[in-house]
């Protein structure tokens, strides 16, 4: 293998790949789309009401769904996109980014732009059942 492949071969982990986000969403399938529906230009609708926290949670789970669907081009989510969703609360917005991006949590990584999901396996799967567990004490969810 010439010398530039293999010096690029090495940075090729550094890139989060969609597909194995995507194929851990699909084992929650009947979920997903229990919570969202997407229009063609990837608004996200929201089927469930959720608490200010899960809504955080869900948006940026549907971003990297659509992302991974190639509906989307960015994987994450400003602020400013935060703020313009019904469930989020702008003045509680920061704390909870902060609770769900702090080294103990790591559920959502900090970007150039905003917040993603942590496409980690145990990350993802920790934000699924945040979510599913709100639903089901809710009683959106059996």
């Amino acid at each position: 293998m010439p010398r530039k492949a293999k010096r690029i071969e090495k940075f090729d982990k550094l890139i989060i790949r969609s597909e194995e986000v995507l194929k851990l969403l699909e084992r929650h399938q009947d979920l997903i789309e229990k919570l969202f529906r997407f229009t063609e230009g990837g608004a996200i609708i929201f089927k469930l009401k959720l608490d200010h926290d899960r809504s955080i949670l869900a948006y940026v789970l549907a971003k990297a769904l659509l992302y991974g669907l190639k509906v989307s081009d960015e994987y994450d989510v400003s602020e400013e996109e935060f703020k313009r969703s019904p469930s989020v609360n702008p003045h509680m917005l920061s704390k909870a980014l902060e609770k769900f991006s702090h080294e103990s949590e790591r559920l959502l990584l900090v970007t150039d732009r905003g917040y993603c999901l942590n496409p980690d396996k145990d990350k993802v799967l920790s934000v699924i059942e945040l979510i599913k567990d709100y639903l089901i004490v809710s009683g959106q969810l059996e």
